[in-house]
């Protein structure tokens, strides 16, 4: 295969993966419509489902502004859906924890999303499925590498020029 022809491809697949991802975010975004969230509301619950943080591990987390994110968790936790709480050995800081309510949320976007990605292949043979997915999890290793190295990089740029 020429260069033209693999710079072709890579064309093609770059802009499939830009519309994989944006149809994604088009029908996650209509799932949390349903259940009233938004998008960065639901990234708390997301993060917030796998491990107790707090406010500052949050906010790095998702990159929201302090300000940003604590008028988010005001919203979440006067629908029941998170809880603060201060530190135990550093009463300073605030813990936020989610609820079952929250759990429940969380646990109904990601039964809808895969229930519409279920429904996506549901044509497709499962060997087809596994193959994707194989490759889709090569892909994201590789931008995964590609990320954190342009990030050192970038690190690094900033301390020379200081």
């Amino acid at each position: 295969m020429n260069s033209t022809d693999q710079n072709s491809e890579i064309v093609q697949l770059e802009g499939q993966l830009m519309n994989l991802s944006r149809s994604m975010h088009i029908l996650t975004k209509r799932i949390l419509r349903q259940m009233g969230l938004s998008l960065s509301r639901f990234f708390i619950l997301l993060h917030l489902s796998k491990e107790e943080m707090s406010m500052g591990e949050l906010r790095n987390a998702i990159h929201l502004s302090r300000s940003t994110l604590t008028s988010l968790v005001d919203g979440l936790t006067e629908e029941n859906m998170v809880e603060r709480r201060r530190g135990k050995q550093d009463r300073r800081m605030v813990q936020v924890e989610i609820t079952d309510r929250g759990r429940e949320a969380v646990r109904e976007v990601l039964r809808r999303r895969r229930e519409l990605v279920a429904q996506a292949t549901e044509d497709m043979p499962t060997e087809e499925v596994e193959c994707f997915m194989r490759h889709i999890r090569k892909i994201n290793t590789h931008l995964k590498k590609a990320y954190r190295h342009s990030k050192k990089h970038r690190k690094h740029q900033e301390k020379d020029t200081r």
